[in-house]
């Protein structure tokens, strides 16, 4: 193997779930690697008592109950996990951290071990690639991988990709690799010991995969189409056909129209939109890196893990925007909190001095300038200029966060690295925040929470903090939304909460309980604003204002129709007699997606087909690209929410099956509040919101269909309720299916 001439321990664990000493490392293998030559040390089940192993684990991993029934306990197994560790130069693993954790809660601690993490070394030696899961890249570089989801089979298949990043840092000139030497040697021993250990290259032309590393844009040539005019004062609204979007032919008119176009998603936009000349995207500060935060960073004595691979990146690539390099786990915490620009850095304003012919930006970065006279473009954006914002019926979401405050403390953290004062500041304020939630994911501050000791004591902390020059402006950031949040007399008018994730990460919230007379004053109020959004809506709650002057244009010209059905079939039926080919299901209920997985994985493997569960089959770029690379059958089973973010090139899906329709959660804890402001809240809020979820659903599968895929609805309230009936019919309108060749009340009985 071409590995490096160091000794190595590659080890990973199987476990009962993801959170060290409440669940249970369930196997465990290592295999040592010496002079390039690899051999099992270790490879063990172990009993955990009378303690369950969850459903998905045993699907994911088959172990039984029965198969570790008579193993010994992990306890018991110490001296041999040592013999098998010792004299190792570095402990190896993918997303080695969490094994290192589940041991170390199982009374093994190898903390202040040398280790490495070969996922990051991945996103260094192959950036062309789309996620670093173990799996993904098994199939992507055909790693010997079996079996997957056995410590063993992982461990293999990690010892492989080891060795295939090694032999790409192999291929670099001298310059690169004295740059990794540089980066590595200021961090973790793992790191520094690992590329100390490159040898001397030559003077030669860097490889190609260093070189072309960004992926082509998928691009849609369309023509241009001119929007009708509109004036300051009224809100124009274009509606849009399902099957046609305007985004794209709106960006290729060339005429003399000074305009600035608002999408929801500028990473998306600059993938899909082909860009005249005319025409410049905008980047919000997330997105670029600040020249002096970035010299600051990289001139650091000392990097976490983390901030070292985040480092080497820009040291090789010196990415313009975050865009061209890729960043997952704490990376994009190092990120954001360390390098990225806030609004006022220059490099974020000077994006502002050329603005002529079409501006494209995202909502939140149009919205945070237009009503703030201090921001770097609010004179940029005069008044009576045309404004286009793309996704109206999201305008609620995108606004609600441009107007609020957002303190993620995972970020703050990352900021915090290398200042006493600011950690000890980041360790109080999660110390407050869990105390007074009370266990609850969501949890709304009161007033006397604020009023009390504590949080008094964490603003004037904050206060001194920003007093501080030499703060870093990420960080300064941060402290001012966590400030507002904290603040007792802003309570008045906003929803203001602490957000816990399942995995302990809490961020700060504080949002306006309203948004549309705020878009009024300085959007509507001020500019020409056309909104495009979707047929047949009958108003945009919380976004345009019911006094409002408002101007409706019917979507023109043909678009393709979509074949929608409704059935008495269900979704257990489906994974029981899978359709042929790719079959995407939208389901509500990410504990019913998991239930799904535990009871037909195994059977639907044994059949050929690939089951694919948000959840439990990676991240979204890892789930994209499995689906698009499964060589026969799949089915990927995902929530509406995300699979509106999905990219999939034209032709990749047969299908879209919609389980359940796609309401609100009820709790959810803005949403919740802004219902009470109807009198009916279910038609006058609720529904609106559905039709333009289902539309943009439906117009999301429009762009990944084959050219027969269709549309399959299985909730029975579709022909039970009057309220599914009028949603029917609202289907049949957009897709031009008058109803799709069916009588009213009569569903298909057999769908494949």
């Amino acid at each position: 193997m071409a590995l490096p001439p160091l000794s190595l321990a590659i080890l990973d664990t199987e476990t009962t779930g993801f959170l060290p000493r409440t669940h249970r490392v369930i196997e465990l293998a290592i295999m040592r690697i010496e002079s390039g030559q690899a051999s099992p040390a270790f490879d063990r089940l172990f009993s955990i008592g009378e303690e369950e192993i969850p459903p998905h684990v045993r699907v994911l991993t088959r172990i039984n109950p029965a198969d570790i029934a008579d193993k010994p306990r992990i306890g018991e197994c110490l001296g041999d996990i040592e013999a098998a560790l010792a004299g190792a130069d570095i402990i190896v693993g993918q997303n080695v951290c969490f094994d290192i954790d589940m041991l170390k809660g199982e009374g093994i601690d190898l903390t202040d071990r040398p280790c490495i993490d070969t996922a990051m070394l991945a996103a260094l030696a192959y950036p062309e690639l789309s996620s670093y899961s173990l799996q993904y890249m098994s199939r992507a570089l055909k790693l010997h991988h079996e079996p997957a989801h056995r410590a063993m089979g992982d461990v293999r298949a990690t010892a492989e990709l080891l060795e295939k990043c090694w032999e790409r840092f192999l291929e670099l000139p001298e310059p690169q690799r004295d740059i990794a030497r540089d980066v590595m040697g200021r961090s973790s021993e793992g790191y520094r010991r690992l590329f100390a250990a490159l040898p001397k290259g030559s003077s030669g032309k860097l490889p190609t995969w260093f070189t072309e590393r960004v992926r082509p844009d998928e691009v849609t040539a369309t023509k241009p189409v001119v929007l009708a005019s509109s004036k300051a004062g009224t809100v124009t609204i274009q509606e849009e056909h399902v099957t046609k979007p305007l985004l794209g032919p709106i960006i290729l008119d060339t005429s003399n129209v000074r305009r600035w176009v608002a999408v929801k998603n500028i990473e998306t936009a600059a993938r899909q939109l082909c860009l005249p000349q005319n025409a410049r995207m905008l980047m919000p500060p997330p997105l670029l890196p600040d020249d002096v935060a970035l010299e600051k960073f990289l001139a650091q004595a000392q990097f976490t893990a983390d901030e070292a691979t985040v480092a080497l990146k820009l040291r090789w690539f010196a990415p313009k925007t975050r865009l061209q390099i890729t960043l997952h786990g704490g990376e994009r915490m190092v990120w954001n909190g360390k390098i990225a620009c806030t609004e006022d850095s220059d490099v974020y304003r000077a994006q502002f001095l050329d603005t002529d012919g079409t501006v494209i930006l995202d909502h939140r970065q149009l919205l945070s300038f237009s009503g703030n006279e201090s921001h770097a473009a609010h004179a940029v954006l005069k008044p009576g200029s045309c404004v286009v914002i793309d996704d109206a019926s999201m305008l609620e979401d995108t606004a609600t966060k441009a107007y609020g405050s957002t303190c993620p403390i995972a970020d703050l953290r990352a900021a915090a690295e290398g200042h006493a004062g600011l950690t000890r500041f980041t360790d109080l304020l999660e110390l407050w925040a869990e105390a007074i939630r009370r266990q609850e994911d969501v949890h709304y501050i009161t007033k006397p929470e604020l009023d009390g000791r504590e949080a008094k004591g964490l603003r004037e902390q904050t206060g001194a903090l920003l007093a501080e020059e030499d703060l870093p402006e990420r960080a300064r950031h941060y402290l001012e939304h966590a400030l507002s949040v904290l603040d007792p007399s802003k309570l008045s008018g906003r929803i203001v909460w602490i957000e816990t994730l399942k995995h302990g990460a809490k961020t700060l919230h504080a949002v306006p309980e309203r948004v549309d007379a705020t878009l009024e004053t300085h959007l509507y109020a001020r500019f020409a604003v056309t909104l495009l959004s979707p047929e047949h809506i009958d108003r945009l709650p919380e976004i345009v204002p019911v006094r409002a002057d408002v101007h409706v244009l019917p979507a023109s010209g043909e678009a393709l129709p979509l074949e929608v059905r409704y059935s008495e079939e269900t979704l257990e039926g489906i994974l029981k007699h899978p359709p042929q080919g790719k079959t995407i299901v939208l389901a509500t209920s990410k504990r019913m997606i998991e239930d799904w997985f535990v009871r037909y994985a195994e059977a639907l493997e044994e059949g050929g087909i690939e089951l694919i569960c948000q959840g439990l089959s990676g991240g979204q770029g890892r789930m994209e690209e499995t689906f698009l690379s499964a060589e026969g059958s799949a089915i990927w089973i995902l929530t509406p929410w995300l699979y509106e973010s999905v990219e999939l090139p034209t032709g990749s899906a047969d299908r879209l099956v919609i389980d359940a329709l796609p309401f609100d959660h009820p709790s959810h804890p803005i949403l919740s509040v802004r219902a009470k402001h109807y009198r009916d809240a279910f038609d006058e809020y609720t529904m609106p919101r559905l039709r333009a979820r289902i539309f943009r659903l439906l117009r999301t599968f429009s762009r990944h269909r084959t050219r027969e895929g269709s549309v399959i609805v299985l909730d029975k309230r579709m022909e039970t309720k009057a309220y599914g009936r009028l949603l029917k019919q609202y289907i049949a309108d957009v897709t031009r299916g008058s109803e799709n060749g069916l009588q009213k009340g009569s569903v298909q009985q057999k769908l494949f």
